[in-house]
C-alpha cells in the first residue's frame, strides 16, 4: 500500500497527515469518509519489522478492540493489506482531539490544583474500567505524553501497547532502561509484578509534572516528599493525596482507585484524606475487584482543564540488582 497525503485506503480512509513513527509502526491522521470523522491509523509493514513486533501490534489491536469507554481510544477496525512480503497490519481508532499533558506543560500551561483535581477525577473512572477486568488490565506506562486532554478537559489515555508484553518486548539485557525510565515506573513494574496501584503511581507522577513542569524522575531521586508538595504548590489535603499516590512501598500507596476516589470525595467535602493503614505482611500486593462487567459509571463533571495484562516484561537478575542500586540512591519518598 502506498501512503501519502490525499491518498484513500479501501475507498474509505483519506490520509491527511503523518503523526509520527514509533519503531516500525507509522501513525497517520486520516478522515473516515463514511462518517467524516477524524481517525488515527497505524501501519506496520511485515517486511520492515521482526515477527515479534507484528505479534505485539496484533495484541494491541485485540486489547483495544475489546474496550468500550469514553476515556480510551475507540476502536474502528483492523485488517491486513497485501500478500507475502507486502503484508501490512493496520488498525484504526477514532481521533481524540486535544493535546498531551506534556505538550501543555511545554507551552507553559501548568495545571492549577483545581485543574489537577478535575483531571484526576476524570482519570479515576478510566482506571477503574481497566482494572475492573479479570484479571485487571494494568496500563503500566502512563505518563504525561499519553494523557491527552481534550478542549472540554476530558482526558483520553493512549499508548495501550504498554499493557502488552511477552514476545513483543525485547529482553532488557538488549535494551536496558535508563535511570529516568526506572524512576518513572513503580518498583513492582520494573520487577515484573505490575498491579493496579502501579497505574496510580504513574498518574501521580504525571500530575506532579503537570503542576510543576519539573522532571518527576528528578524529584523522585531527591527522595523528599515535602519537596514534591512545594513544587506543586498543593494544599495540605491534595498534597497528601499526591504523596500517597507516589509512595514506593505498596503498603503505603493507594491499593486501588476506589481508595483514591474515596479520599477525593473527602477533599470535596472539606475533610482531609483518610489515614494510611499499612498492610500486614502478605497483603502488600494490591488487587482490583474483578466484576464480570467492568464498571462504566461516568465521573462527575469537574471544571475543565488546560487520550487482562499479558505476561510481564522479561528482566534478568542483573537488571534487578541494578534496580535495587538505583532505588537505594533514590530513597523512599517518605
Amino acid at each position: 500500500m502506498v501512503t501519502g497525503v490525499g491518498r484513500v485506503l479501501r475507498d474509505r480512509y483519506r490520509f491527511d497527515r503523518e503523526l509520527g513513527q514509533r519503531g516500525h509502526v507509522v501513525t497517520w491522521l486520516v478522515t473516515d469518509l463514511r462518517s467524516a470523522s477524524p481517525c488515527v491509523l497505524k501501519i506496520l509493514r511485515e517486511a520492515d519489522a521482526p515477527p515479534a513486533d507484528a505479534r505485539l501490534f496484533e495484541a494491541q489491536a485485540r486489547i483495544i478492540s475489546g474496550l468500550d469507554y469514553p476515556g480510551l481510544p475507540r476502536f474502528v477496525e483492523n485488517f491486513v493489506e497485501g500478500e507475502g512480503a507486502q503484508r501490512e497490519h493496520i488498525f484504526i481508532t477514532r481521533y481524540h482531539p486535544g493535546e498531551s499533558l506534556r505538550r501543555l506543560v511545554g507551552k507553559g500551561r501548568l495545571l492549577t490544583e483545581l485543574q489537577a483535581v478535575a483531571l484526576l477525577r476524570r482519570l479515576v473512572p478510566i482506571l477503574a474500567y481497566l482494572h475492573g477486568f479479570s484479571p485487571p488490565l494494568v496500563h503500566r506506562g502512563i505518563k504525561a505524553s499519553n494523557i491527552i486532554v481534550g478542549p472540554d478537559g476530558r482526558p483520553c489515555l493512549t499508548d495501550l501497547h504498554f499493557a502488552v508484553s511477552g514476545d513483543g518486548w525485547k529482553a532488557w539485557e538488549e535494551t536496558p532502561p535508563s535511570a529516568d525510565e526506572l524512576a518513572l515506573e513503580a518498583p513492582e513494574v520494573v520487577l515484573n509484578e505490575p498491579v493496579p496501584a502501579s497505574d496510580i503511581y504513574a498518574v501521580g507522577l504525571a500530575l506532579v509534572y503537570g503542576m510543576s513542569g519539573q522532571d518527576p524522575a528528578a524529584l523522585a531521586r531527591e527522595g523528599n516528599r515535602q519537596r514534591i508538595r512545594e513544587v506543586t504548590s498543593a494544599s495540605e489535603g491534595f498534597g497528601a493525596v499526591l504523596a500517597r499516590m507516589v509512595e514506593l512501598p505498596l503498603d503505603r500507596r493507594y491499593p486501588d482507585v476506589q481508595a483514591l476516589e474515596a479520599d477525593l470525595a473527602r477533599l470535596a467535602a472539606g475533610r482531609g484524606p483518610a489515614p494510611v493503614a499499612v498492610a500486614t505482611a502478605g497483603a502488600s500486593k494490591a488487587t482490583a475487584p474483578s466484576p464480570s462487567q467492568p464498571e462504566t459509571r461516568q465521573p462527575d463533571a469537574p471544571e475543565p482543564v488546560l487520550a487482562g495484562p499479558a505476561e510481564p516484561r522479561r528482566g534478568g537478575p542483573l537488571w534487578i540488582a541494578i534496580l535495587l542500586v538505583v532505588l537505594a540512591a533514590v530513597g523512599a519518598l517518605a
